[in-house]
């Protein structure tokens, strides 16, 4: 699997996680703010990662310029909306949040799958992406292979 396919696992990961949520919107708030946190977490190392390793490397690219500062711009808006939903899951009110917050969060996915991630490939620079999620040689450690 080339690290395209596991930053793409990564995120059907997230499709996932939000499901979960989505189904337990019955459920005690409790379970599902843990559940919540969970992702939330996850989600900030995806952020992470990408901005200080894929994004830094893809940047000085001139046709994908754009797409990364859209990017990075979109999971500023994702990390607040992530802390207005950090009470863990109570109320119809978060329920409303929870699902702008989920349909900004496919958006921004489908955005970097389509044109980020791809336009490494369309350069010919899959070892870039390689690189970029294996700074110390050790493998490739993308965040699919973590647990949501």
């Amino acid at each position: 699997m080339c690290q395209y396919d596991l930053l793409r696992h990564d995120h059907e990961k997230v499709r996932s996680g939000l499901q979960i949520i989505h189904r337990m919107a019955d459920a005690n708030g409790r379970c599902r703010g843990h559940v919540f946190r969970q992702l939330t977490e996850k989600l900030l190392e995806h952020f992470k990662i990408e901005e200080e390793k894929l994004f830094s490397v893809i940047v000085p690219e001139n046709e994908a310029h754009e797409a990364v500062l859209e990017c990075i711009e979109e999971h500023r808006i994702l990390r607040d909306l992530l802390g207005d939903l950090s009470d863990g899951g109570t109320g119809n009110r978060w329920d409303i949040k929870f699902n702008v917050f989920a349909k900004i969060l496919e958006h921004h996915m489908i955005d970097e799958e389509c044109e980020v991630y791809a336009f490494s490939f369309q350069l010919g620079n899959e070892t870039m992406l390689l690189n970029a999620f294996d700074p110390i040689g050790s493998g490739p450690q993308p965040c699919a292979a973590r647990e949501i």
